[in-house]
């Protein structure tokens, strides 16, 4: 080493081994270079756009939004306290609408507090392998790295948000509420509230409608998104039943069907096939918090079922 020297490679006590991991500590640390094709090439594609310096189509983020903190899920919030379940569904939830939206996934923070009380990076129990293809992500750092930003002489990390939530209406008459704010730096440029009665089945259906119907969204470059409405007990286990039930119709034969399918919204059936595609590490998820997560920490491609 040198005194130029910004890290050592290695990023683990066994070399050549566990790439996924060494190259989310290094991304996690801010040490990774990235990559930026040529200006002469002629490729195109997310791939040309860089990992940092990106624009316009390619330069499209979603991150959680909850009550708590931005990009950070809780496991001790009220209603899903050490709760394995609703975190696997909301981490899949976010994968979804990433996938609808074509964004890119900022992976969430995870707050424990249990004996090694703390935060901890979410990939390290879960395996997301399998969407990779359908899914770009990137660190939970990424944000706080500079090189991510547009520099234009602000302080901003992003120019444009689109901020949005499903809530349960506070009006007796109707059922859901859908918030839609709009900022550009410290500006707020829009505030929408839209509400209605319809099938629970079809509220994702209706917030990610919502959003795809805005012309904001598509020049912002980064979607916040707030599903704890989604993601509280009754509301998360009623989903699925609603899926349970769905399953169990089509799996029997055609002619023994007595009765119409159960409702179920096709953006519950996209979450759910994301669900089955994700793994997890369970038993080594909290091994280390996030200041002490080692290459081997990683789960990509060693997750089992969900709990």
């Amino acid at each position: 080493p040198t005194h130029a020297t910004l890290a050592i490679h290695t990023l683990n006590s066994t070399p050549l081994q566990m790439p996924h991991g060494k190259k989310m500590v290094a991304k996690e640390l801010g040490v990774y270079h990235g990559f930026r094709s040529n200006p002469s090439s002629q490729e195109v594609g997310p791939n040309a756009a860089g990992y940092y310096e990106r624009s316009g189509q390619y330069r499209k983020y979603i991150m959680l939004d909850t009550s708590t903190r931005t990009n950070m899920y809780s496991n001790v919030q009220p209603g899903r306290y050490h709760d394995k379940m609703t975190t696997q569904w909301t981490m899949a939830l976010l994968i979804a609408l990433a996938r609808k939206t074509d964004r890119i996934l900022v992976l969430p923070q995870v707050f424990q507090a249990d004996m090694d009380a703390g935060t901890y990076f979410s990939w390290p129990m879960m395996d997301y392998s399998k969407v990779s293809e359908m899914v770009d992500f990137r660190e939970t750092n990424f944000v706080s790295n500079r090189r991510a930003w547009k520099h234009d002489g602000g302080g901003w990390p992003f120019e444009s948000v689109v901020t949005t939530a499903l809530f349960d209406a506070n009006d007796p008459e109707e059922k859901i509420s859908i918030y839609t704010q709009v900022t550009k730096r410290s500006e707020i440029l829009s505030k929408k509230a839209w509400r209605g009665t319809i099938h629970d089945s079809f509220f994702l259906d209706a917030w990610v409608c919502s959003l795809l119907t805005m012309p904001e969204l598509e020049s912002a470059e980064l979607l916040l998104v707030n599903p704890d409405r989604n993601m509280i007990g009754g509301n998360l286990r009623g989903m699925i039943r609603r899926l349970s039930r769905h399953n169990e119709y089509f799996a029997e034969d055609e002619d023994k069907r007595k009765d119409s399918p159960p409702p179920v919204g096709w953006m519950e059936l996209e979450l759910k096939e994301i669900y089955d595609m994700l793994g997890w590490c369970w038993n080594t998820a909290y091994r280390h918090s996030a200041s002490k997560t080692a290459a081997s920490d990683s789960c990509y491609g060693k997750g089992g079922p969900p709990e």
